[in-house]
Order: C-alpha cells, then structure tokens, then sequence
C-alpha cells in the first residue's frame, strides 16, 4: 500500500496509510507486518465526536525526509460527544432532494419502503417488524430550518452562545439537506438495525 504517485509530475508524494499499533494504540506509518484490521481507524479514540471508522492515506513529498511522530490517542469518557452537541437544537426532518418537497411527501417517501422489493424479501423478522413500527409510529415534523423553532437550549452554554445569534433570537444555520429517496430507505434501515442489534 506505500507507493509513488505519477512520476511525471514535478512534486513526488509517497503515499502511506495510517495504522493503529495494538500496543500504545497510536496511530503511525504502514509497517509489514501490520495485520489489516489495524487499518481501520477509529476516530472516536483520537478527539472527533463522531464513531466514524475510516481508512486514511498519507501523501508525503518524497523530497522530505523527515517522518511525522505517531499520533496518540485522545480519548475521554468525560469529552463532548455528538449527542451532546446536537441534543440541543431544534427538530427538524430531512428534505427530499429530487421530488417536491413536502411534510407529506417525506412521509410518503419513507413509507414507500414498505413496496420495495428488498424490504419484502427481508429475512430477518426482527428486524422488519422494526421498520414497520417505526413508520407505524412516525412523528412528520414540519420544518426543515432551525429558524423556524427557538434558540439552542442544550446543557452547554458555550456552544449556546455558539450556535444562537442574539439579534436572530434562534439556531444559525440549523438546515436540513436534500437526499435522494433510496438515501432516506438506506437511513431508515440502518436505523433500525442499529436498534435491533443493539
């Protein structure tokens, strides 16, 4: 996985993957014996508020020999989590992106799972009971702009002075974004897994 890139181009790079040592847990340079599972980053452990598991490449210019130090861990069980930056801010649905965009709609769209052939041909019970009871029991929330609810009102007054504008009198830029019906079903599915399977 180390390797040059275009060696046409003026500027080299060598490119490296990140890997995590089983003993201290730092993250350092692809070694030889590194197994593959140490690929994987997980950017919990180092300070991002997100349990987002990645593989991440390192381009460094060949004319540069120095290598960067190991990058240890930062976890907290104390530290800010995603749940504790967002609990905080008004509801508010998704929109879809290629269909008209309405309260109703959105609610049809998710709904129209229950017509896919991938959800009738699902296998595991549990898990399509789960979907059923949660479109079942759908709350449609109307808005899908934080300026149409009132200020941020989680337990962090830093990130309430963070997030409320106080000539604005709520949430700044609090917006959902546009997807694409199958991004929604994918959503809703992954949803409820994690539920299931806890």
């Amino acid at each position: 996985m180390i390797g040059d890139t275009d060696e046409s181009k003026k500027d080299r790079y060598k490119i490296f993957p990140l890997v995590q040592s089983k003993d201290s847990g730092q993250l350092s340079f692809f070694e030889s014996d590194t197994p593959s599972s140490s690929y994987v980053i997980k950017c919990e452990e180092f300070g991002i508020p997100q349990a987002r598991h990645r593989v991440i490449l390192l381009g460094v210019r060949s004319d540069l020999s120095d290598t960067p130090e190991p990058i240890k861990k930062n976890f907290d069980a104390n530290c800010v989590t995603l749940w504790d930056v967002i609990s905080g801010l008004p509801k508010i649905r998704s929109k879809t992106s290629k269909e008209k965009d309405s309260t109703n709609n959105w609610g049809r769209t998710l709904k129209s799972i229950l017509k896919e052939k991938w959800f009738k041909d699902l296998q595991n019970t549990y898990l399509k009971k789960e979907i059923r009871k949660v479109l079942t029991n759908l709350k449609v929330i109307d808005k899908t702009k934080g300026y149409s609810y009132k200020p941020y009102r989680g337990k962090y007054k830093k990130l309430e002075k963070w997030f409320n504008d106080r000539y604005l009198l709520n949430a700044c830029n609090h917006e959902s974004r546009g997807h694409i019906v199958k991004d929604l079903h994918r959503y809703l599915y992954a949803a409820c897994f994690a539920g299931v399977n806890g």
